[in-house]
C-alpha cells in the first residue's frame, strides 16, 4: 500500500512538472527526488524548503520564492557530490563526509581544512555549472541566452570574420545568483571587530573557496562555434561561450587542491579583519584552508585497495600500515556481447573468481 501511494504521488508531480513549461528533465529529477519530497513540492513549497536542514534563513527564503533555481541549486551540488567522490576515490579521504541526505548543499560546515575548502569551491562551481546551461537551455523564466562579450582579439584564436551571437551558457547570471545564495554579506560584516577568531577565519575561508569556485568555472570556459550554410568549407559562423565539462572542472579543482595555502586570520589597525598567507599572495583563483588535515587513516577500515600499485589507491597507502585482508569471491560479469541490429546488444552472464583486498 505505501509503495503503491508514493507511485501515486510520483506520478502526480511528474504530471505537475509537465504544466511547468521551463522545467527540464534534470530539474525535473533534482526537484522530485522521492515521494516525500514530491508531495510537499506539490502541496505546500515551503514544507519541501524546510526538509533540507542545511540552509539557512535567508536561504530558506530564497528557496521559497525560487522553486525552479532551487532545482539547479540541488542538482549542481549532486553533481559536485559525485564528483568529489570520482576525484578522490583513490585518497584516504573520499568525500565519505559530506552530507547526502536531508541536505541541498552537503557543505563540510564544520570543517576547515584543504577538504572543505576543495567541497565548498566544488559544490558552488556546481551549482553556476549547472543553472547556467539550464538558462541557455530556457528551463528557467528568470534567466535567458548569456550577453557575454566577444573575447579580445588578442586573447582569442577566434577568427574576426566569425559572427560572435548565439546562444551561450548564462555564466555570469549563475555566478551572481549563487553569490545571493550562499553568501551572506551581513554575517562578514559582523566579523569586523570579532573576538571569535576560529568563526572567523572559517566564515572568511568559505568565503574565498566559494569564489575561487566561480572563478574555476569562468577560467575553463570554452568558445563553441556552428556552422551555417551548405558550403562544406564552412567559412561562416556564429560563436559563444559555454560551460566546459564538468570532470574538466574537477581537475581543476584537484590540482588547486594539491597547492592550497594556509591562512591565518588578520586583524586589521581599522579593526576589520581578513586572511593572510605567505607572502601576501592571495588570489581567488587558490583555495586555502586554516587547519591542517588528519591522516584520515580511522577512515580507511574496510576499504577496497589494490596490492599491485603503489600511491593512492594501493593497499600501503590505504590502509596506513594496518595491513589487508585477502578474499576470493565470485562476481557476475557481462561477457561475450554481441550487437543486434538494431539497436541492441546481447550479452551472456559470466561468473568469475577474483581476490579482494580491503584494509585491515
Amino acid at each position: 500500500m505505501k509503495s503503491m501511494c508514493q507511485f501515486v504521488i510520483v506520478v502526480f508531480v511528474l504530471y505537475f512538472c509537465e504544466q511547468i513549461d521551463s522545467a527540464s528533465v534534470e530539474m525535473k529529477r533534482s526537484i522530485v527526488q522521492d515521494g516525500q519530497n514530491a508531495a510537499m513540492f506539490v502541496v505546500q513549497p515551503n514544507l519541501f524548503c524546510a526538509i533540507y536542514r542545511d540552509l539557512s534563513p535567508k536561504q530558506h527564503h530564497i528557496c521559497r520564492n525560487n522553486l525552479l533555481l532551487m532545482g539547479s541549486v540541488i542538482e549542481g551540488a549532486r553533481l559536485a557530490r559525485k564528483e568529489c567522490i570520482k576525484q578522490f576515490r583513490n585518497e584516504r579521504w573520499n568525500c565519505s563526509n559530506i552530507s547526502g541526505k536531508s541536505t541541498a548543499l552537503g557543505l563540510m560546515t564544520k570543517y576547515a581544512t584543504k577538504e572543505a575548502a576543495f567541497n565548498y569551491a566544488l559544490v558552488t562551481a556546481g551549482i553556476v555549472q549547472v543553472m547556467a546551461r539550464n538558462c541557455m537551455k530556457g528551463d528557467l523564466p528568470s534567466c535567458h541566452c548569456s550577453r557575454a562579450k566577444r573575447p579580445a582579439q588578442s586573447l582569442s584564436s577566434l577568427s574576426a570574420k566569425y559572427k560572435w551571437g548565439g546562444c551561450g551558457d548564462n555564466i555570469q547570471y549563475a555566478s551572481d545568483f549563487s553569490k545571493k545564495f550562499l553568501d551572506d554579506p551581513k554575517v562578514l560584516e559582523k566579523l569586523n571587530g570579532s573576538t571569535n577568531a576560529k568563526r572567523a577565519e572559517k566564515l572568511l575561508m568559505d568565503h574565498h573557496n566559494k569564489e575561487a569556485g566561480r572563478q574555476a568555472v569562468f577560467k575553463n570556459k570554452k568558445v563553441i562555434c556552428k556552422c551555417h550554410g551548405a558550403t562544406s568549407h564552412c567559412s561562416v559562423k556564429t560563436c559563444w561561450y559555454q560551460v566546459q565539462e564538468f570532470n574538466v572542472i574537477g581537475d581543476y579543482l584537484k590540482a588547486k587542491y594539491r597547492s592550497a595555502v594556509k591562512a591565518t586570520l588578520l586583524k586589521r589597525k581599522d579593526g576589520k579583519v581578513t586572511l593572510k598567507v605567505k607572502n601576501n599572495n592571495l588570489s581567488n583563483n587558490k583555495l586555502v584552508y586554516t587547519d591542517v588535515s588528519p591522516s584520515y587513516c580511522l577512515k580507511t577500515v574496510g576499504r577496497s585497495c589494490s596490492n599491485t600499485i603503489t600511491g593512492p589507491g594501493s593497499c600501503q597507502y590505504l590502509c596506513c600500515g594496518r595491513g589487508h585482508n585477502t578474499e576470493n569471491r565470485v562476481v557476475s560479469k557481462n561477457c561475450r556481447c554481441k550487437f543486434q541490429w538494431c539497436c541492441d546488444v546481447k550479452c551472456d552472464i559470466c561468473q568469475e573468481n577474483v581476490q579482494v583486498h580491503t584494509c585491515r
